[in-house]
C-alpha cells in the first residue's frame, strides 16, 4: 500500500511540474518521472526484489517533494538575473575554425585507438572481443587498481566535443564527431556512454530547437530514442557474458535491461534497512578534495573502493541509486537538502540555457546525464569530470575562432581543389 501511494505521488509530482514549465527538460519533472517510471516495474513484478520498506518509501517520496522544492525555488528567481549575459567568448565563426576542424581529426584518432586497445585486450577469450575486454576491466577494478591512460578521457572528451559543436551549429563536423563519439561509446564496452552521448546530445537539440513541450519533443525524439534503445539492448549481447543468465533471449533483456532500472532501488532499500553498517564507510560526496587533502598530509583518508560491495536483494547488487552516497555521508535530513541544491542549481542552468546563453546549455546538458542516472548511480559528486567539462568548454569557446592553418589547407584535405578554374583568375 506505502509503495501504491508513494507512485500515486511521484505522478502528481511529475503532472505538476510539467504543468509549471511544459518542458520534458524541467529538471523536477524529469526526475519524478523517472522515479514513477522505476517504481512502475518495480510493483509490476517483471523483476522479483525484496519488498521496499517504509523508511526507503519515506525517503523517496521526501526526496521527490525535496528535489521539486529546489526546482520552484529557482523558478523565483528575477528573469534579468536568469537572463543576463556576460560577452566572455568569440562569437560563433560563420565556418568551421581550424581549431574545430583538428579537434574532429583528434576525436576519431581517439576513436581508432580505443578500437584497437578494446580489440587487443579482448582476444583470446572465451567470449566475445567486448564481453573479455568489459571483465578484464572489471577485475582490474575489484583489485582496486587505479592506473592512469590518455585512452580514459577519449570518451568523454569526445562526446564534450560534438555536445560544443552541436551548439554551435548541426555541420558536417558534428556529424563526424557524433558518428566517432558513438563508436567510442559501443568499444568502451559499457552502455553508459551511449546513454550520455544521447542525453546530452538530445537536450541541446530539444532547447535548440525549442522543441521541448511534449508533444512537440516525441515527434522530434521517436527516432533518435528508437536508435538509442536498439543501441542499448542489443550491446546486452555483445558486451555480458550470457552464462549468467542462460541462452534465453528474453531472460538476457529481463536482468540486464528491466533488472537494471530497479535494482538500484532495492539495493538502496538494504542501505537504509541497515543503516548502521554504513556508518563506518569512507566518505564518498566530497572524496576529490579529501583525497588531495590526504595527498599534501593535512589530514588522512581512505577512499572507498573503486567498486561497490555487492549486496543480495535476492539478485546482486553494487550500485545503490544517487541517494546511497548522500545518505550515508550526511543522513537523511541532509541527503533531502543535497537533494533540493542540486535540483536548485539545475533548474538555474535550465533557465539560463532556455534564456539563450552558450555556455549554460552546455553545462545543463553534461548535468542532464547524471539527473537520468540517479535511478542508478550518483554522479553529482563527479567533480573531477565536472572541472574537466568546464575547462575544455571554456577552451573551446574562447578559441574557437582561431585558424591555426589557411583554408586551402582544409580544402586540399577533404578533396576539393583550391586553385582557381579554367578562364578565371584570383581577384
Amino acid at each position: 500500500m506505502e509503495v501504491w501511494c508513494l507512485g500515486a505521488l511521484q505522478l502528481v509530482l511529475s503532472f505538476a511540474n510539467y504543468r509549471i514549465e511544459r518542458s520534458i527538460l524541467y529538471p523536477p519533472f524529469v526526475f519524478c518521472s523517472l522515479w514513477l517510471f522505476v517504481l512502475g516495474i518495480y510493483t509490476s513484478g517483471l523483476v522479483e526484489l525484496d519488498p521496499l520498506r517504509s523508511e526507503t518509501v519515506f525517503l523517496l517520496a521526501a526526496g521527490a517533494v525535496a528535489f521539486t522544492v529546489g526546482g520552484a525555488c529557482a523558478k523565483l528567481l528575477p528573469r534579468q538575473l536568469i537572463g543576463l549575459k556576460l560577452r566572455l567568448w568569440a562569437p560563433v565563426p560563420e565556418k568551421a575554425s581550424s581549431f574545430k576542424k583538428l579537434l574532429t581529426i583528434c576525436v576519431v584518432a581517439g576513436t581508432l585507438m580505443i578500437v584497437a586497445n578494446t580489440v587487443r585486450i579482448g582476444l583470446g577469450g572465451a567470449g566475445g572481443i567486448l564481453a573479455n575486454a568489459r571483465q578484464a576491466t572489471i577485475d582490474a577494478r575489484q583489485g582496486n587498481v587505479a592506473s592512469f591512460s590518455v585512452l580514459d578521457y577519449v570518451p568523454i572528451l569526445s562526446i564534450f566535443c560534438c555536445t560544443l559543436f552541436l551548439i554551435e551549429k548541426r555541420d558536417k563536423w558534428f556529424w563526424w564527431s557524433a558518428f566517432a563519439a558513438c563508436i567510442t561509446g559501443i568499444f568502451t564496452t559499457g552502455r553508459t556512454p551511449i546513454l550520455q552521448l544521447f542525453s546530452l546530445l538530445i537536450s541541446v537539440n530539444l532547447i535548440k530547437t525549442q522543441h521541448t513541450r511534449l508533444l512537440a519533443a516525441a515527434r522530434v525524439l521517436r527516432w533518435p530514442v528508437f536508435l538509442f534503445l536498439l543501441l542499448f539492448t542489443a550491446l546486452v549481447f555483445f558486451d555480458k557474458k550470457m552464462s549468467d543468465v542462460g541462452e534465453s533471449v528474453a531472460a538476457a533483456i529481463s536482468f540486464f535491461v528491466l533488472a537494471y532500472f530497479v535494482l538500484p532501488t532495492a539495493a538502496l532499500n538494504y542501505v537504509v534497512y541497515n543503516a548502521s553498517y554504513y556508518r563506518t564507510t569512507p566518505h564518498h560526496t566530497f572524496k576529490i578534495f579529501l583525497e588531495a587533502g590526504s595527498l599534501f598530509g593535512l589530514w588522512n583518508y581512505t577512499p572507498p573502493p573503486l567498486i561497490d560491495s555487492f549486496v543480495w536483494v535476492p539478485l546482486e547488487a553494487n550500485v545503490y541509486t544517487g541517494y546511497k552516497f548522500y545518505f550515508t555521508d550526511f543522513g537523511l535530513w541532509g541527503c533531502l537538502i543535497a537533494v533540493g541544491i542540486i535540483a536548485f542549481l539545475q533548474t538555474v542552468l535550465y533557465r539560463r540555457a532556455r534564456a539563450g546563453s552558450e555556455f549554460s546549455l552546455y553545462l545543463f546538458a553534461i548535468t542532464v546525464f547524471p539527473l537520468v542516472m540517479f535511478i542508478f548511480d550518483d554522479l553529482y559528486s563527479e567533480f573531477g569530470q565536472l572541472l574537466i567539462a568546464i575547462v575544455f568548454g571554456c577552451f573551446y569557446m574562447a578559441v574557437r575562432n582561431i585558424r591555426l592553418l589557411p583554408s586551402s589547407f582544409w580544402q586540399r584535405a577533404i578533396g576539393k581543389d583550391s586553385s582557381p578554374a579554367p578562364g578565371t583568375h584570383r581577384a
